[in-house]
Order: structure tokens, then C-alpha cells, then sequence
């Protein structure tokens, strides 16, 4: 796996990321022991960068509980996107993502 280190702070990020958006299983209800031997390959692979996003439902809690059961969330690099056609004020973000 080639690498790229991130200026800011050294971190190495795998230039191949996971994309999360196609688990398997039905629309907004993937298959989560399916997802984690995904998500373990693609980690066996020297992938360390998996995107998902706020609009793929049900994804972005079948990524967190597969890294914590994989005890891997240490050195992994998960990417999200703003849904941005949902923010019409500025608090929006913080209201979706939760901060």
C-alpha cells in the first residue's frame, strides 16, 4: 500500500480509502458482520482511510461499531461529508453532526 503523510501533523494515510457506501444488505439497514469483514480486509490490505457519509443511512454506525470491535479506531481515518442541502443556517452542521 502506497502511503501519504499529511503535511499538518505526520500522519500516514493510505492513498486507497474504503468507500462505505455500498455495504451489503438492504437500503439503510446494511449487513453488519458483512460490513466488519469488509472493513478487516480492507484493514489487512494497509487500507487505514474509509469515507462514508451522514446520507447513507445506517453506515456511519456500522463503521464505528466494526472499528470497535476490530480495536482499530486508533489509527484508522474515517471521513464523513456535510449533507449540505440540509443546512440552511449556519448551527445546521453542528446539529447533524452532533457537535
Amino acid at each position: 500500500m502506497q502511503y501519504r503523510t499529511n503535511p499538518r501533523n505526520g500522519d500516514e494515510i493510505s492513498a486507497l480509502g474504503l468507500g462505505c457506501m455500498r455495504f451489503p444488505g438492504p437500503s439503510g439497514r446494511p449487513d453488519a458482520r458483512q460490513a466488519r469483514a469488509i472493513i478487516a480486509r480492507a484493514l489487512e490490505r494497509g487500507i487505514n482511510y474509509l469515507d462514508t457519509a451522514y446520507l447513507y443511512p445506517g453506515n456511519e454506525a456500522c463503521v464505528g461499531a466494526a472499528l470497535e470491535e476490530l480495536g482499530c479506531r486508533d489509527w484508522v481515518f474515517v471521513a464523513t461529508k456535510l449533507p449540505h442541502a440540509s443546512c440552511r443556517r449556519p448551527e445546521d452542521p453542528d446539529r447533524i453532526f452532533g457537535g
